[in-house]
């Protein structure tokens, strides 16, 4: 999250090319000794110019999605075959 406070702070309200993108991204985690060559390691070509799916993908959390597809699965089943509505409001415990 920091880095992307310190991308909005920098560049809000503005257009950046690929390339001010990646120095940006270079000088703010270079400057971490922990990151230093991992960022090294980044095979910048591929993520600009290489056709298709990003050479990494991110690990994404689908809990949310797969929590409004059941209740979504809950509310089918109440209009498709009667069954009784869900007796608490799932959604209350979610995060927005």
């Amino acid at each position: 999250e920091d880095f992307f406070k310190a991308y909005i702070a920098r560049f809000a309200s503005r257009i950046l090319t690929s390339d001010e993108f990646k120095d940006f991204f270079m000088q703010y985690f270079e400057a971490s000794s922990s990151k230093r060559e991992i960022v090294k390691q980044i095979d910048w070509n591929a993520w600009f110019y290489k056709p298709g799916m990003p050479p990494v993908l991110p690990e994404l959390d689908t809990t949310l999605a797969s929590d409004s597809q059941n209740l979504a699965s809950l509310w089918l089943a109440v209009d498709r075959e009667g069954a009784q509505p869900p007796s608490t409001n799932a959604m209350a415990s979610w995060s927005s």
